[in-house]
């Protein structure tokens, strides 16, 4: 949903690919490692635009 909100309006989603505690949301894409974000993040059309560390990865995605 978001980004088809953000293709309507052609607006730039920008945002950090990172892991969070598995304890906090059982099952939610941001539980996977950073590897398994950057993939599912890239199959949603964002690319990867730097690797700010070990498990953080910076990601943007443009409007269609």
């Amino acid at each position: 949903m978001l980004t088809a909100l953000r293709d309507a309006n052609g607006t730039v989603v920008e945002l950090i690919a990172r892991p969070l505690e598995s304890e906090i949301l059982p099952g939610c894409p941001a539980t996977l490692t950073t590897k398994q974000l950057v993939t599912w993040y890239q199959r949603h059309g964002f690319v990867e635009t730097m690797a700010a560390g070990d498990d953080t990865r910076e990601m943007i995605r443009k409007p269609r």
